[in-house]
Protein backbone atom coordinates (compact mmCIF):
# COMPACT_ATOMS: atom_id res chain seq x y z
CA UNK A 1 0.00 0.00 0.00
CA UNK A 2 1.37 3.51 -1.00
CA UNK A 3 1.50 6.21 1.47
CA UNK A 4 0.52 9.58 0.18
CA UNK A 5 2.93 12.11 0.72
CA UNK A 6 1.94 15.56 1.32
CA UNK A 7 -1.71 17.33 2.52
CA UNK A 8 -4.51 15.03 1.71
CA UNK A 9 -7.04 16.76 -1.18
CA UNK A 10 -10.09 18.31 -0.04
CA UNK A 11 -13.48 16.38 -1.26
CA UNK A 12 -14.30 17.97 -4.46
CA UNK A 13 -18.02 19.90 -4.08
CA UNK A 14 -20.54 18.22 -5.47
CA UNK A 15 -22.28 20.49 -7.34
CA UNK A 16 -25.64 18.50 -8.26
CA UNK A 17 -25.80 17.77 -4.54
CA UNK A 18 -25.44 21.56 -3.77
CA UNK A 19 -28.10 22.00 -5.97
CA UNK A 20 -30.38 18.87 -5.00
CA UNK A 21 -29.67 20.49 -1.32
CA UNK A 22 -31.40 23.75 -2.29
CA UNK A 23 -34.48 22.04 -3.83
CA UNK A 24 -34.43 20.47 -0.60
CA UNK A 25 -34.82 23.86 1.28
CA UNK A 26 -37.28 24.83 -1.61
CA UNK A 27 -39.74 21.88 -0.55
CA UNK A 28 -39.50 22.62 3.18
CA UNK A 29 -39.91 26.48 3.12
CA UNK A 30 -43.09 25.97 0.82
CA UNK A 31 -44.07 22.94 2.79
CA UNK A 32 -43.73 25.07 6.13
CA UNK A 33 -46.24 27.46 4.34
CA UNK A 34 -48.51 25.39 4.15
CA UNK A 35 -48.34 23.80 7.78
CA UNK A 36 -48.75 27.67 8.90
CA UNK A 37 -51.16 27.84 7.39
CA UNK A 38 -53.23 24.55 8.66
CA UNK A 39 -51.84 24.49 12.38
CA UNK A 40 -54.54 26.57 14.93
CA UNK A 41 -53.43 27.50 18.35
CA UNK A 42 -49.77 28.19 17.45
CA UNK A 43 -48.47 31.35 19.82
CA UNK A 44 -47.96 34.30 18.30
CA UNK A 45 -44.29 34.54 18.90
CA UNK A 46 -43.65 30.93 16.79
CA UNK A 47 -46.44 32.35 14.22
CA UNK A 48 -44.10 35.74 14.00
CA UNK A 49 -40.41 33.43 13.69
CA UNK A 50 -41.50 30.90 11.24
CA UNK A 51 -43.27 33.88 8.79
CA UNK A 52 -40.05 35.69 9.60
CA UNK A 53 -38.11 32.56 8.18
CA UNK A 54 -40.31 31.91 5.59
CA UNK A 55 -39.87 35.29 3.99
CA UNK A 56 -36.27 35.46 4.51
CA UNK A 57 -35.65 32.31 2.69
CA UNK A 58 -37.82 33.27 -0.18
CA UNK A 59 -36.59 36.78 -0.15
CA UNK A 60 -33.13 36.53 -0.10
CA UNK A 61 -32.25 32.38 -1.22
CA UNK A 62 -34.26 31.30 -3.74
CA UNK A 63 -33.63 34.36 -5.85
CA UNK A 64 -29.92 33.19 -5.50
CA UNK A 65 -30.45 29.83 -6.56
CA UNK A 66 -32.65 31.20 -9.74
CA UNK A 67 -29.70 32.81 -10.71
CA UNK A 68 -27.66 29.87 -10.23
CA UNK A 69 -29.82 28.26 -12.69
CA UNK A 70 -30.01 31.08 -15.49
CA UNK A 71 -26.57 32.55 -15.42
CA UNK A 72 -24.18 29.20 -14.38
CA UNK A 73 -26.26 26.50 -15.43
CA UNK A 74 -28.70 27.32 -18.72
CA UNK A 75 -25.18 28.95 -20.56
CA UNK A 76 -23.06 26.55 -20.04
CA UNK A 77 -26.19 23.58 -20.92
CA UNK A 78 -28.07 25.33 -24.06
CA UNK A 79 -26.90 23.99 -27.40
CA UNK A 80 -26.24 20.36 -25.89
CA UNK A 81 -29.24 18.80 -27.55
CA UNK A 82 -33.04 19.95 -28.31
CA UNK A 83 -34.63 17.99 -25.18
CA UNK A 84 -32.15 19.71 -22.75
CA UNK A 85 -32.74 22.90 -24.48
CA UNK A 86 -36.64 22.86 -23.93
CA UNK A 87 -35.83 22.35 -20.29
CA UNK A 88 -34.10 25.26 -19.81
CA UNK A 89 -36.53 26.99 -21.13
CA UNK A 90 -39.46 25.63 -19.48
CA UNK A 91 -36.91 26.38 -16.21
CA UNK A 92 -36.55 29.87 -17.04
CA UNK A 93 -40.10 30.34 -18.26
CA UNK A 94 -41.21 28.37 -14.67
CA UNK A 95 -39.01 30.87 -12.79
CA UNK A 96 -40.98 34.26 -13.99
CA UNK A 97 -44.58 32.10 -13.72
CA UNK A 98 -43.55 31.90 -9.90
CA UNK A 99 -42.88 35.43 -9.21
CA UNK A 100 -46.87 36.59 -8.52
CA UNK A 101 -47.24 33.40 -6.30
CA UNK A 102 -43.83 34.44 -4.46
CA UNK A 103 -44.90 38.00 -4.08
CA UNK A 104 -48.25 37.30 -2.54
CA UNK A 105 -46.56 34.84 -0.51
CA UNK A 106 -43.71 37.47 0.96
CA UNK A 107 -46.66 40.12 1.77
CA UNK A 108 -48.71 37.45 3.91
CA UNK A 109 -45.37 36.71 5.70
CA UNK A 110 -44.81 40.48 6.52
CA UNK A 111 -48.48 40.89 7.59
CA UNK A 112 -47.95 38.41 9.80
CA UNK A 113 -44.57 38.98 10.71
CA UNK A 114 -46.32 42.22 11.78
CA UNK A 115 -49.69 41.02 13.32
CA UNK A 116 -49.09 37.20 13.94
CA UNK A 117 -52.93 37.50 15.20
CA UNK A 118 -54.15 37.57 11.76
CA UNK A 119 -53.08 34.38 11.09
CA UNK A 120 -56.62 33.20 11.44
CA UNK A 121 -58.08 35.70 8.43
CA UNK A 122 -55.34 34.51 6.52
CA UNK A 123 -55.37 30.65 6.56
CA UNK A 124 -57.47 30.50 3.61
CA UNK A 125 -55.80 32.56 1.42
CA UNK A 126 -52.52 31.74 2.81
CA UNK A 127 -53.33 27.21 2.88
CA UNK A 128 -54.52 27.75 -1.02
CA UNK A 129 -51.59 29.51 -1.61
CA UNK A 130 -48.92 27.48 -0.48
CA UNK A 131 -50.94 24.26 -1.91
CA UNK A 132 -50.49 26.04 -5.00
CA UNK A 133 -46.93 26.73 -4.49
CA UNK A 134 -46.35 23.62 -3.87
CA UNK A 135 -47.22 22.31 -6.74
CA UNK A 136 -45.77 24.86 -9.14
CA UNK A 137 -42.87 23.74 -7.33
CA UNK A 138 -43.39 20.22 -7.47
CA UNK A 139 -43.59 19.94 -10.92
CA UNK A 140 -40.62 22.73 -11.44
CA UNK A 141 -38.24 21.20 -9.05
CA UNK A 142 -38.82 17.35 -10.71
CA UNK A 143 -38.20 18.19 -14.12
CA UNK A 144 -35.05 20.03 -12.80
CA UNK A 145 -34.29 17.16 -11.31
CA UNK A 146 -34.38 14.92 -14.30
CA UNK A 147 -33.40 16.74 -17.39
CA UNK A 148 -31.27 19.38 -16.26
CA UNK A 149 -28.93 17.83 -13.17
CA UNK A 150 -28.40 14.35 -15.44
CA UNK A 151 -26.98 16.94 -17.88
CA UNK A 152 -24.55 18.51 -15.49
CA UNK A 153 -22.85 15.38 -14.81
CA UNK A 154 -22.66 14.27 -18.44
CA UNK A 155 -22.42 16.97 -20.11
CA UNK A 156 -19.67 18.95 -18.28
CA UNK A 157 -16.65 18.28 -16.53
CA UNK A 158 -14.89 19.00 -13.50
CA UNK A 159 -13.55 21.81 -14.22
CA UNK A 160 -16.69 23.71 -15.48
CA UNK A 161 -18.07 22.36 -12.16
CA UNK A 162 -15.87 23.88 -10.13
CA UNK A 163 -16.56 27.02 -11.78
CA UNK A 164 -19.88 26.89 -11.53
CA UNK A 165 -19.48 26.34 -7.74
CA UNK A 166 -17.20 29.37 -7.64
CA UNK A 167 -19.71 31.25 -8.99
CA UNK A 168 -22.38 30.13 -6.62
CA UNK A 169 -20.30 30.64 -3.31
CA UNK A 170 -19.31 34.35 -4.64
CA UNK A 171 -23.25 35.40 -4.69
CA UNK A 172 -23.65 33.60 -1.73
CA UNK A 173 -21.10 35.84 -0.34
CA UNK A 174 -22.26 38.96 -1.74
CA UNK A 175 -25.61 37.96 -0.77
Amino acid sequence: MLNQIGKKQAPRPDLVRNLLDCHHRIRYFSGLAGKLADTEGVPDEEVQSTALAIARYFRESLPIHAIDEEKSLLPRLVGKNQQLDEALERMAIQHDEHEPMLTELLQMMGELAEQPSTLKQLRPALSSLAERLQGAFALHLEQEEHMIFPALTTALGAEQHNEIMLEMTARRQRG
